[in-house]
């Protein structure tokens, strides 16, 4: 039996919130621009790894929400408005003294996590959403919800050990989704096609910020 598939038209909302993402991104290369008499240390490389899958993590939760259930609607665009701003605030913070802003951006992240679990919470609760989809997206309003909470207690931690919180809340975002396919058989992802218009602006935008200006 053959299903039909339906193509996803980006929204400018979508390009825009990409854009701000690479902006981001570029921001975190500036943790490796420092060297230390020529060498480069493996404290700055943690640092921008770290950096780096937070930000991907971030945008890998939310480009799986649009993928699905993506609207220009109202409701949509002004969370979607609300995480640029929020991507700012952390791009922004992004450099070699990150240290001082660590809670600082860990509100950031937290409240741009929570505000996808929002999303999500508002499309399980709608009519039309079917009972499939409705388990579906309990497993992401766990992940979203949990991340929030982590990175949230994190924020509110001293550094040295807030640190490690957020480092499992990335973990969390990773693993969950493997151990849930893995502990039931019948659990399936219905996951729709990925929309590869995201890509090329991305690709773009990360080769002009890395290389344009050299």
């Amino acid at each position: 039996m053959t299903t039909l598939i339906k193509h996803k038209r980006v929204e400018f909302s979508e390009l825009f919130y990409d854009l701000v993402f690479v902006f981001a991104i570029s921001k975190v290369t500036t943790l490796i621009d420092h060297l230390h008499n020529g060498i480069l240390t493996w404290n700055s490389f943690l640092d921008f790894l770290i950096a780096t899958l937070v930000l991907i993590d971030s945008w890998m939760i939310q480009t799986d929400y649009t993928n699905r259930y993506g609207k220009n609607s109202l409701f949509n665009m002004l969370i979607m408005f609300i995480k640029m701003g929020l991507l700012l605030f952390i791009a922004n913070m992004i450099g070699p003294d990150w240290q001082q802003y660590f809670h600082y951006v860990c509100w950031a992240i937290g409240t741009l996590t929570l505000t996808l679990f929002f999303q999500y919470l508002v499309e399980f609760f709608k009519k039309s959403t079917d009972n499939v989809h409705r388990e579906s997206i309990k497993g992401f309003l766990w992940i979203t919800g949990l991340r929030s909470l982590e990175i949230y207690l994190a924020a509110l931690l001293p550094i040295y050990i807030g640190v490690y919180i957020l480092y499992a809340s990335i973990l969390l975002t990773f693993i969950t989704p493997i151990t849930s396919i893995s502990k039931n058989k019948h659990y399936q992802v219905n996951l729709p096609p990925f929309n590869r218009a995201h890509l090329p602006s991305c690709h773009y935008y990360v080769w002009r910020d890395d290389y344009g200006a050299s």
